[in-house]
């Protein structure tokens, strides 16, 4: 692979942790592809869910033929169109628990409820050395926010952000998701990696509302 244009901006060569992709939805879906052509080398997929008709339009990395197939296969196969032989793909078809032992690296939370957040946190935070950048991405509607932290830097204000599930923002039906979101979320996250791979300093908290 020749990654010249970009190395600049991100170095393929020297960049040697693999990437935890929690959740296959709108998020991780955009980035899972976008890492890969970025030179990231081994991506990780955890997801249980299977592709819905509903989920084609707002998670651009799939097709209608996909539908009916795991969200873990239907993602890795769109990688492996992208990229060929090029990026390790491991597909693992669970949800993570606080049990789950994951390969050493960065960690992407893109699930879609608190309660998973809160295990998965708990996993995280019990493994913190194999873990050197966790990032939590949100989505509701028009209203974004990106929680980026390297080992033990802000658990405890982190922690005050994973409220429950019933004080999450209410949506009109058909308010879930839409595919530009993803791709702003999903581009704002691989700069935050970017960043980190430099050596750069990074936010902790970003939020951004769209509609505005």
């Amino acid at each position: 692979m020749d990654y010249s244009d970009q190395s600049n901006i991100f170095n393929a060569k020297t960049w040697g942790w693999a990437v935890h992709l929690i959740g296959a939805g709108g998020i991780t879906n955009m980035l899972g592809p976008l890492l890969a052509k970025m030179g990231v080398r081994e991506i990780h997929i955890w997801d249980d869910d299977v592709l819905e008709m509903r989920n084609c339009p707002t998670e651009v990395a799939y097709s209608y033929q996909m539908v009916g197939r795991s969200k873990v296969a239907a993602m890795a196969d769109a990688i492996t169109y992208l990229m060929g032989d090029g990026v390790e793909i491991c597909q693992h078809q669970e949800r993570v628990t606080e049990e789950t032992k994951l390969a050493p690296g960065v960690v992407v939370c893109g699930v879609d409820s608190m309660a998973s957040r809160k295990v998965i946190w708990q996993n995280v935070k019990a493994r913190w050395t194999d873990v050197p950048l966790f990032i939590d991405g949100r989505s509701a509607g028009e209203v974004t926010s990106i929680f980026a932290m390297t080992p033990f830097e802000y658990d405890e204000d982190y922690e005050t952000w994973l409220f429950d599930d019933g004080q999450a923002m209410k949506l009109k039906c058909g308010a879930r998701n839409i595919g530009y979101i993803s791709a702003y979320m999903a581009a704002e996250i691989a700069h935050i990696i970017t960043r980190y791979h430099r050596g750069l300093p990074i936010e902790f908290h970003t939020q951004c509302n769209l509609a505005r």
